[in-house]
């Protein structure tokens, strides 16, 4: 079934974004001429990594997470998948592509699930759309929820125009940026109008004009083939575009760990008769979020175990009790997370310091928790260490 789920939106900045601003020169005149006849597709591949910066959150240390493409789908070197089998018609000026194979993304021991299968390019003229079947679940929801034949992204061909290959076309580098219906689909993972990876494909036309495979020795006629030096009825350009700084989008998200470097200390554990008991307090994190999008955002922690030498004791021992210490920014706490000394995993799983929902005042918050650790009698002595990594997710 479809959906239009308006739940809070979780993008991951623990691997960093990067942006980045392209500048072309160049003049190009395209003769009018008749339409061309739709062409049938009986081959291709799409190429698409769907967002780097997820990719590298899914495999990175906080999700522990994997990838997996399916169905015919390979992984290539670069991270990026390749969806084979292509079907469909082509023309002059529109394509109705679909590509076999699928992708799935878990992490979170499970809590996080995103695959997409199904995939079709759908263009008309300079604009299209990525059109996919989603099963997705959030770390917000705890069942999987269905998006088939969902616009999950709208992809933008007004710098792209298609190259014919020996037996039909191609694409290069077509922007995608996530749609209005796309972002549920997603797990609200991200906002409409977010840059996804750029995406590339390829189609076999039977229709298709064989291409001159050493165009270099047989110039089309009329044409220079040196630039260079321009013909009578011709003028060169030139254009210097002067250096200077990317407009930033509109108000900005950042946060920080307050304080200086030392370690916080839990100090020393005292006997509670049934077990051993330890506390601290974690050090302030300062959230500021003046975009206008006012999308979601949150802070999660996960913690390692703890050492002592070749001693170690589980990081679920490690509980905590969220607070908001200065309010701001419609920012909330995160729940309690006991230790998880007899039942439950403690902080050894993602558990959420705060945040604040989709459509939140813009501000700035401080979040803190209680630390409480937890061991059973008889742990070994020693200073045990464990390090605790949070992640902003917006």
């Amino acid at each position: 079934m479809n959906h239009t789920s308006t739940r809070p939106r979780w993008v991951t900045r623990a691997v960093g974004v990067a942006g980045a601003a392209a500048l072309g020169a160049g003049v190009v005149v395209v003769a009018a001429g008749p339409a061309a006849a739709a062409e049938t597709v009986s081959d291709g591949t799409l190429s698409w990594g769907v967002k780097q910066s997820f990719r590298s959150y899914i495999a990175g240390p906080i999700a522990h997470g994997s990838v997996t493409a399916a169905g015919g789908a390979t992984t290539a070197g670069d991270g990026t998948f390749q969806f084979p089998s292509g079907t469909g018609t082509v023309d002059g000026t529109t394509v109705d592509a679909a590509f076999a194979g699928s992708v799935h993304f878990t992490g979170h021991s499970g809590q996080l699930a995103l695959t997409i299968a199904g995939l079709e390019v759908h263009i008309d003229g300079t604009s299209g759309v990525l059109v996919a079947d989603v099963d997705s679940k959030s770390l917000s929801g705890g069942t999987i929820e269905s998006y088939p034949d969902v616009e999950l992204a709208a992809l933008d061909l007004s710098g792209v125009s298609p190259v014919a290959t020996a037996d039909g076309y191609s694409w290069t580098g077509v922007p995608a940026t996530m749609t209005e219906a796309g972002a549920p689909a997603f797990a609200d993972f991200y906002s409409a109008g977010t840059a996804l990876d750029p995406l590339s494909f390829t189609v076999v036309a039977d229709d298709a004009a064989p291409v001159d495979p050493d165009p270099g020795t047989d110039p089309d006629p009329g044409t220079d083939p040196d630039p260079g030096t321009p013909a009578e009825n011709e003028q060169q350009l030139t254009v210097v575009v002067a250096e200077g700084a990317v407009e930033p989008e509109p108000g900005t998200f950042s946060w920080e760990i307050s304080g200086d470097d030392s370690v916080v200390s839990l100090g020393t554990a005292t006997d509670e008769g049934d077990h051993l008991a330890a506390a601290g307090q974690l050090k302030p994190v300062v959230v500021t979020d003046t975009r206008s999008t006012r999308s979601a955002w949150s802070i999660s922690a996960q913690v390692s175990d703890f050492t002592a030498g070749s001693a170690t004791l589980p990081g679920k021992y490690l509980g905590w009790t969220p607070e908001v210490v200065t309010a701001g920014g419609g920012a909330t706490a995160g729940e309690v997370v006991p230790s998880g000394r007899l039942t439950g995993s403690g902080l050894a799983e993602t558990s959420t310091l705060g945040g604040a929902p989709t459509g939140h005042e813009p501000g700035t918050a401080t979040l803190g928790a209680d630390l409480d650790l937890e061991l059973p009698t008889g742990t070994a002595a020693g200073t045990y260490a464990a390090t605790l990594t949070l992640t902003a997710l917006s």
